[in-house]
């Protein structure tokens, strides 16, 4: 694989929406920020209404391993075939 076509992904999974917020100023679209909604910062509605969402929200850390990532990357899941628009 050439570095052309190298795909990093860079993932921050943190329950705290400032820590989400600032990686994501940093970082912008090359970074995919995951809330999960655990613990006490989780449901701090103040701390909910100042910052942005998450780009993706799960319930507890281990919502993680239904999470397809590679959709995100725009990869097909391995051993599925793309379907085509008729």
């Amino acid at each position: 694989m050439t570095a052309s076509n190298e795909v990093v992904f860079l993932l921050d999974v943190d329950n705290k929406l400032r820590i989400l917020a600032a990686m994501k100023k940093v970082w912008g679209d090359r970074l995919t920020t995951v809330f999960p909604r655990q613990g006490h910062y989780a449901f701090d509605p103040g701390n909910i209404a100042a910052y942005p969402p998450a780009d993706i929200t799960i319930e507890h850390i281990g919502g993680l391993i239904n999470v397809d990532f590679s959709s995100l990357l725009g990869i097909p899941k391995a051993g599925c075939a793309q379907q085509e628009a008729s």
